[in-house]
This record gives C-alpha cells, sequence and structure tokens, in this order.
C-alpha cells in the first residue's frame, strides 16, 4: 500500500458552523488519476477536528447518505493526510 500515491487538496469554507474546510484526494497512477470530491473537515468548538467521507444530502432534511466507502488501512492512511493538510494550511 505504501506505493499508492496522492495529493490532497484543502478548500476552506468561510460559512458559520462546523464545517472548515472541504477537501479532495487526487490518487496517482501510471495511466492517469483518480480524484474524490468533497470530503468534509469538520470542527466543532473546543473540539479536535475530524474528517467525513463525501456525501449527498437525501430528501429528509439533515439526512445524508455516502457517496463513496472506503475501507481498510487506506481509510486510515486518507484521513489523516487530510487532516495533517489541514492542519498544515492553518484554516480556523
Amino acid at each position: 500500500m505504501s506505493d499508492l500515491n496522492f495529493k490532497v487538496a484543502i478548500r476552506p469554507t468561510n460559512k458559520p458552523g462546523a464545517l472548515r474546510a472541504h477537501a479532495d484526494v487526487q490518487f496517482e497512477f501510471p495511466n492517469g488519476t483518480i480524484t474524490l470530491l468533497g470530503f468534509a473537515v469538520i470542527q466543532k468548538d473546543g473540539m479536535p477536528p475530524w474528517v467525513g467521507l463525501p456525501s449527498k444530502p437525501g430528501n429528509i432534511q439533515g439526512k445524508f447518505f455516502p457517496v463513496i466507502e472506503v475501507e481498510g488501512p487506506i481509510r486510515e492512511r486518507i484521513l489523516k493526510a487530510i487532516l495533517d493538510a489541514f492542519n498544515m494550511a492553518g484554516v480556523r
């Protein structure tokens, strides 16, 4: 898995609330790239930030449904990379 290369782009948001930024993850392969858009970096007052996977709103207010699922060690690697990039970007 260490041979899987990817880049993280952080897009800060100015909106009030716990959503601090969106993140996009671009995976690099010898024959092209795949980019996953719309990870959410969420941070409530006094709490550490955490990452939500891309999701779409449903028909019920406040109900969201996943767009992708990530399992195994790659999940933690992606989430850590997003949080590291978020912290390096200095978003507050």
